[in-house]
């Protein structure tokens, strides 16, 4: 039986540090995909019966007034006018969404899911997605629907968070995320 003791471990292309072990034994990664999205302060997004992406989703803290936890993109994620997640290396994620509705009549329902952008045409594109749906029981008051799931993902995979319902409503930026992690 063998030890073998490190503290750091390095690529060997350019030297960075890829791992590093306190004296816990806390495994620290230093470069992990992530990212967590708000929605742009001001905005709304309509719901109607037809599919809608969310395309005002930001990664910085501009237009916030102190958040407590900052919007980032890390480790190779990008976000493409402000809908369009692009996941840089293959692996598992963990990946969720909220958003609040603010107004929708009694008795009818909300239907939001995240989605695999080549996946939009022929079956809907919610099929296969991160998804959840809410009734409203009485009109206008705010609600919040979402999901989370730990699914596979592809290098350069592109996804987006979408909307849709059985009447018109509205949905504002307060309350709204979407975030992901590689976890391995």
């Amino acid at each position: 039986m063998s030890t073998l003791k490190v503290g750091t471990i390095q690529d060997h292309a350019n030297s960075n540090t890829a791992i590093t072990i306190d004296s816990s034994g806390r495994v620290k990664r230093s470069v992990i995909p992530a990212w967590y999205c708000v929605r742009t302060p001001g905005t709304t997004h309509t719901i109607s019966s037809s599919n809608s992406d969310i395309s005002d989703w930001k990664t910085n803290s501009t237009g916030l007034t102190s958040p407590s936890m900052p919007p980032f993109v890390s480790g190779g994620v990008t976000l493409t006018s402000g809908k369009t997640i692009t996941i840089p290396v293959t692996g598992l994620y963990h990946i969720s969404w909220n958003l609040r509705v603010d107004s929708l009549g009694a008795g009818y329902w909300v239907y939001g899911y995240v989605y695999d952008v080549t996946k939009q045409t022929g079956a809907p594109a919610a099929e296969a997605g991160i998804s959840a749906i809410q009734a409203q029981a009485a009109n206008n008051y705010y609600m919040n629907i979402g999901a989370s799931a730990t699914v596979q993902c592809t290098a350069n995979q592109q996804l987006r968070v979408g909307v849709t319902g059985n009447t018109s409503g509205s949905m504002s930026y307060y309350q709204s995320n979407w975030s992901g992690h590689l976890i391995g």
